[in-house]
């Protein structure tokens, strides 16, 4: 069976050069980053670019710490106004 931490090695081990901070895995098109954060993830667009032919909707980044692996996806744009009446 296979733990995080394997799959966590597997990554470090085939993807070295697609790690990023979280600030530059949350950049929209126009090059703004939707947060500000310097902790290192892989950003798994990239990496899923590279192993398929066809775009897949996929996270946007993958950070591994300790035993957990977080899935992060990123979405800007306008939030919907709440009509309360």
């Amino acid at each position: 069976m296979k733990t995080t931490k394997d799959i966590a090695m597997y990554f470090e081990e085939n993807f070295p050069n697609f790690k990023e901070t979280l600030a530059d895995c949350s950049k929209e098109n126009d090059g703004s980053a939707i947060v500000s954060n310097s902790l290192l993830a892989f950003n798994f667009d990239k990496i899923s670019e590279r192993l398929f032919s066809e775009k897949l909707a996929s996270v946007d980044c993958i950070f591994f710490k300790d035993k957990y692996a977080d899935f992060i996806e990123f979405k800007g744009g306008l939030v919907d106004e709440i009509n309360k009446n």
